[in-house]
């Protein structure tokens, strides 16, 4: 041979690779890879039948194939064709020779006599021995084996090169870590051609003397060598690397892996894996060339792991133009940057949870000259890079780690160690009891005693864990019996619930269970009794704990619930670290019958991580449950809850009942028919809100006199637009007092626009947090202290035309200057000290332009600065990154929005521009916004018109449209006409000034009803001038 082979590669019939002998290190493992997708693609040719494939940047390719195997050879020198052909035909009859066929099965069931005889056969990329009878005198199939003993001698131990006698540790710690590389090939038209995962078990070992230690597996060999079943609970291990430290006779004779392990970090094992795996994070590109100079990408990236899971350091490469510049980046989540020097576009996104699609879109220019088109352009790949912590795909787990303790050894009592412990014995048992109940019906006797074998060693295993269980330095004292009864209003009209919420826990089938329903419906009312009625129901439980959780959205959760947990079972762990205190809960609360009760639930938490039983077995086995209660469903979905219960508002005789119960003066009410309508009035217009309810009554409980009453719910009904169409709904999404929006409108319950109404009344007065003054005939603003204090201000509809230069609010969350038709300018330096503002509202105000300062509020939710004089956008709103809510309808002098202000509020839900800015030459910055879901728009072009109608994102989400000073509209067809087929959410539709238009044909039938704008209300046409108008049949939407 004139050259030496670099690498030999066994791939299977997929491409994948069974075993990789690297000879000279010239080449990498993807040169398999390559080859393989030429093979693809050569698919058909003549050509590909050559055994030399081909020739890649200096790499030479030649191949055979024997049944299903592909034996292939890598080669950077110029070697002879004929003897690399000889050779791989040579291997193949030594494999023949040693294993009676050579296929993928009988590779995988030798995989260290294959690589021994690649070792000897080739040594550098140069054949050596190639005959069968010569490689059987020094290679044998039946290896001698040594006997190995539980326990190695001493005279063994003391000669382990790889630790040092006389380590001695206070505290003996071990830590194990599973970290997997998964690399996967996707062809162009979404099919997998290859996928890999390359993992490595990693230790790290703080153990004194000579630990002897031992490691299991889910290995699917080792499973059925024990007669058990694996459906589901197995894997097969490709291609193992161990440590030195691993006795190979041990693992080659029962695939046990027994190790005496180094002192520090250390890789115990390696493996490779070739199983099929989706892609955890689908990357689509749509590529759109608008001109010859122009170029724009679409990327969507979508997670298809589970919502628990979140990964992390996200990077998309999405190939461009090599000539491409000018870019002009947008993105839903993370940032995109241009990467000249790799021809490239790279997305970073920080975190991507599971569940989670992002958009990015980009434009480049190209050059105006291009050269002639030629060979069909090449298309680079897409890659992706992230991390995905906790989440292993290959489904490899431990089954169990054990330390055999040896004289004079004796190991520390080790919180995290014995919990994991443990949860790894249960995993065992439950794997023992699906192999149990799966047994065929002719079941061997050997299969009996390897089944009686596993039970008898999990039996004593657990002994043992119990007897170290015990953490008397840890707790200070038993939790003998917490059963207290806790301070609970009366449960007005929840009986059949609660009876129901008893039944639920007292059901073996039920582990844990699920509340939820919107702020206010009283789910902590319904919690307190139902904790109340447990304590005299279920006497034979050992500890009731309740945890509210609070509303500071900056807090670790986890961590308040687990000290509020400890806290309740009196357990001294002020200096414990988290995973002591997750040891010492979960030690501690195994051995007890508890019924944990969770309200105030804001995010999905981890539950085992802090140390609190929540698997369905563990709970069955103490007999113990777990109530959570929360405002978004998705928290019950996402912390696996199997019931849930939706609390939703009072019938009407529960809620005038609770209304009665409530107000002092309910015999002075029952006495006065005048009075008692004008109560009726109050308690219906709460909707069967119980905390509505409650308030209303207790404010109403001094009013004695009719009058009083009359005022009162004259009060709720005098502003039922100014306030309860528009403030309310912002007021709710800024201060999250709803959680959706899909239609704010519908999200916000009665009792919402009840209490605010009532905050602008006179009963709103009683707190010193809440500074309102509407209607007042203000001239002035009010003074620096009471701009301190307040927590939310109403200054709306009074003659104000100064505001202060720089007011101090460091607490303020919401501020309504609206109707002051005086107020013409706000300083610049106005919002500098309000930094937790959420909700502003700027409406029916003289004002031109907004201060640049309006930057300095990071928490912004709500703007509306509708029915001003507006004449500009600022630059600076495109920096509130959490606004979610922002009117500017009616502002017809609105003319300058500056380019990316728009697109930049990717958060924004709702956009409301319904009579305003009109001057759209494209629908880009609007198509930017994925989360919109509510659009008020104004367009005066047919061409922005159409780009309307064929966007399903922007069509779905228009509820009012102004269709005005139309040049080239001439004609237009209701409600059929293709323009209208996705605008199935319009309300309002408003035609004016369009002088050129000359026909209106509006018609409607069964068919074309459901097909076109079903939601439509109002219908305005405006100054028409040359209109002649169809109309045909009865419109019964309008």
């Amino acid at each position: 041979m004139a050259g030496a082979v670099s690498a030999l590669f066994l791939l299977d019939i997929k491409g994948r690779v069974l075993v990789w002998r690297d000879y000279r290190g010239d080449v990498s493992a993807l040169q398999a890879e390559r080859f393989f997708t030429k093979l693809l693609d050569k698919e058909g040719d003549a050509e590909v039948h050559s055994p030399v494939v081909y020739d890649d940047a200096g790499v030479t390719y030649m191949f055979i194939q024997h049944n299903n195997v592909f034996l292939l050879t890598a080669a950077r020198q110029n070697c002879n064709a004929a003897s690399i052909l000889l050779f791989l035909h040579r291997v193949v009859d030594v494999f023949k020779h040693y294993f009676e066929e050579l296929e993928e099965e009988s590779l995988r069931d030798n995989f260290v006599v294959v690589y021994e005889l690649l070792d000897e056969m080739m040594d550098f990329g140069y054949p050596q021995y190639t005959e069968a009878k010569i490689l059987s005198e020094f290679i044998k199939t039946d290896a001698y084996r040594m006997e190995v003993s539980q326990r190695p001698p001493m005279a063994v131990t003391n000669a382990v090169s790889w630790r040092s006698e006389g380590i001695r540790y206070k505290k003996n710690e071990v830590f194990l870590d599973v970290v997997e590389s998964v690399n996967i090939l996707v062809n162009s038209n979404g099919q997998i051609v290859r996928s890999d995962v390359v993992g490595a078990l990693k230790m790290r070992t703080y153990l004194s003397g000579m630990p002897e230690c031992k490691l299991g597996l889910n290995d699917r060999v080792l499973l059925e060598a024990q007669g058990r079943a694996t459906k589901g609970k197995a894997i097969d291990l490709d291609d193992i690397k161990f440590h030195q430290c691993v006795r190979l006779a041990r693992f080659e004779n029962d695939r046990t892996i027994s190790f005496i392990p180094p002192d520090g970090a250390f890789d115990l094992m390696t493996y490779r894996l070739s199983t099929q795996v989706k892609p955890l994070i689908w990357v689509e590109a749509q590529i759109e060339k608008h001109s010859r100079s122009r170029i724009e990408l679409m990327v969507k990236a979508r997670s298809q792991f589970k919502e628990r899971s979140t990964a992390t350091n996200v990077e998309i490469e999405v190939p461009v133009p090599s000539d491409a510049t000018n870019p002009n980046i947008r993105t839903s989540m993370g940032s995109a940057a241009y990467a000249p020097e790799r021809d490239a576009m790279v997305w970073k996104v920080k975190s991507f949870p599971g569940g989670k699609e992002y958009m990015c879109r980009a434009e480049f220019s190209l050059p105006s000259i291009t050269a002639e088109e030629g060979a069909p352009e090449k298309k680079a790949p897409i890659r992706v890079k992230f991390e995905i912590p906790y989440f292993t795909v290959s489904g490899i787990q431990v089954r169990y780690l054990k330390i055999i303790e040896k004289s004079g050894y004796q190991a520390l009592p080790w919180l995290q160690w014995w919990m994991e412990s443990v949860a790894a014995l249960e995993g065992d048992a439950e794997m023992l009891q699906d192999d149990f109940g799966s047994r065929p019906s002719s079941w061997s006797p050997w299969s009996a005693y390897q089944i009686s074998k596993r039970a008898d060693e999990m039996r004593s295993l657990a002994r043992s864990l119990k007897s170290k269980g015990d953490f008397e330095t840890v707790v200070s004292q038993a939790c003998s019996s917490l059963l207290m009864e806790m301070p609970s209003s009366e449960c007005v009209g929840r009986e059949p619930m609660l009876e129901e919420l008893y039944a639920l826990v007292q059901d073996d089938s039920v582990s844990i269970v699920g509340i939820h329903g919107m702020a206010g419906v009283g789910k902590s009312t319904l919690l307190r009794a139902f904790h109340n009625g447990m304590v005299s129901r279920m006497a034979h439980l050992d500890i009731i704990i309740c945890a509210e959780m609070p509303d500071d959205d900056g807090c670790d959760y986890e961590e308040e619930l687990q000290i509020s947990v400890i806290n309740q079972l009196r357990l001294q762990l002020q200096k414990a670290t988290k995973k002591d205190r997750a040891a010492a809960l979960f030690s501690t609360l195994s051995k007890k019958k508890f019924l944990l009760v969770i309200d105030n639930l804001w995010v999905p938490i981890n539950l085992g991580a802090m140390g609190i039983p929540c698997s369905s077995s563990a709970l069955r086995r103490s007999n113990s449950k777990i109530v959570l209660a929360t405002r978004n469903e998705e928290v019950c979905d996402r912390m696996d809850v199997r019931k849930k219960m939706r609390v939703g508002c009072l019938p009407w005789e529960s809620s005038w009942a609770l209304f009665q119960g409530k107000a002092a003066g309910a015999e002075l009410v029952r006495s006065s028919s005048e009075m008692r309508a004008y109560a009726e009035e109050l308690a219906r217009n709460c909707g069967g809100l119980p905390f509505a309810l409650v308030t209303v009554a207790r404010a109403m409980a001094s009013k004695r006199t009719v009058q009083e009453w009359k005022h009162a719910t004259m009060a709720l009904s005098t502003r039922p637009g100014s306030i309860a169409k528009t403030w309310v709904i912002d007021y709710c999404i800024g201060e999250e007092a709803i959680d959706g929006f899909s239609n704010p409108e519908e999200a916000v319950h009665p009792v919402v626009r009840l209490l605010i109404a009532w905050m602008v009344s006179a009963c709103g007065r009683e707190t010193s947090r809440w500074l309102v003054r509407p209607g007042a005939g203000l001239t002035d603003a009010p003074d620096s202290e009471g701009w301190k204090r307040a927590r939310r201000m109403s200054l709306m509809d009074n003659q104000i035309s100064v505001l202060p230069s720089a007011p101090s609010c460091p607490d303020l969350l919401t501020l309504l200057l609206c109707e002051n038709r005086k107020l013409a300018k706000i300083p610049d330096t106005f919002f500098q000290s309000m930094p937790r503002l959420r909700v502003l509202d700027l409406s029916n105000t003289a004002i031109e332009r907004l201060p640049v300062g309006i930057r300095a509020l990071p928490d912004l939710q709500h703007l509306d600065v509708s029915h001003t004089n507006l004449v500009a956008l600022p630059q600076e709103v495109g920096t509130l990154g959490e606004l979610r809510f922002l009117q500017l309808s009616w502002t017809p002098r609105l003319r300058d929005i500056p380019s990316g202000v728009i697109s930049s509020l990717l958060k924004l839900r709702a956009l409301h521009m319904y009579s305003s800015y009109a001057d759209w030459e494209d629908l880009d910055e609007l198509e930017s916004l994925w989360q919109l879901r509510s659009l008020d728009l104004t367009l005066q072009t047919v061409e922005a018109l159409k780009r309307l109608a064929t966007s399903a994102q922007l069509g779905a989400s228009t509820r009012r449209l102004h269709m005005s000073r139309y040049q080239g509209l001439r004609g237009i067809r209701l409600p059929a006409g293709a323009l209208w087929a996705k605008m199935n959410a319009l309300h309002w539709l408003r035609i004016s000034n369009c002088a050129n238009l000359e026909d209106l044909s509006i018609s409607v039938d069964g068919r074309s009803r459901r097909a076109s704008l079903p939601s439509l209300q109002e219908l305005v046409l405006h100054r028409l001038p040359k209109v002649k108008i169809v109309w045909r049949g009865d419109l019964p939407f309008l």
